[in-house]
């Protein structure tokens, strides 16, 4: 991919109105780790939704430049089970079991019921699914929760190697700079009363 096909993620005046208030905001994102920060009720996933494209915004528009697929992780992953076993839910990826059962070093648990998992395990399984696929954009709705020190440590790796080819955008109200160092993080984006606010950092 040469530097004048690279993904681009961009933002011009989007509006879309919900229940609770009205969600406005322009942005630009390229390939590298962005982070998304603000209080619940401040229109997080309503914007993390126009971004991957589940929700259209009623004005402005959102330009994929590059961007053949996008994928939104969802903060609880438990709600959107498709199998019954691991290696069932796995499979409904479209991935290898072995392979992911191996990365996790969950090899033993292939034929147990996938609600037996803890949450911390089960939140894994989900983002290990995620980071596996092919998409140009990645959204993560808070992938820091139900995960303790080891784990969050282990997504961070995890997210700044798959934001070296992609654009990823975490939505989080963790304070992931004791995890992330401030010069690997491409840019901050912030939800006020609804609307969003960008600014540079780093890059990866």
């Amino acid at each position: 991919m040469n530097s004048h096909s690279q993904p681009e993620l961009i933002l011009e005046d989007v509006q879309y109105q919900t229940a609770g208030c009205l969600v406005k905001g322009s942005g630009r994102y390229g390939v590298g780790l962005h982070l998304l920060f603000g209080p619940i009720g401040s229109g997080k996933s309503t914007i993390a939704g126009l971004m991957a494209g589940t929700l259209s915004p009623e004005i402005g528009t959102v330009g994929r430049m590059y961007i053949s697929r996008s994928l939104l992780s969802v903060q609880f992953p438990e709600y959107y089970i498709t199998a019954m076993t691991v290696a069932g839910e796995i499979k409904s990826w479209g991935l290898f079991p072995k392979e992911v059962l191996s990365f996790l070093s969950l090899e033993m648990r292939a034929d147990d019921p996938v609600m037996t998992l803890s949450r911390g395990e089960l939140k894994r399984l989900h983002l290990a699914c995620v980071c596996m696929q092919n998409a140009e954009l990645v959204i993560y709705d808070e992938p820091f929760a139900s995960l303790d020190m080891d784990g969050q440590e282990w997504l961070r790796d995890i997210l700044l190697d798959t934001a070296k080819t992609r654009i990823v955008i975490v939505s989080t109200h963790y304070g992931v700079f004791d995890l992330i160092s401030p010069h690997l993080i491409k840019s901050r984006s912030e939800m006020t009363n609804g609307f969003l606010h960008q600014r540079r950092f780093g890059e990866i």
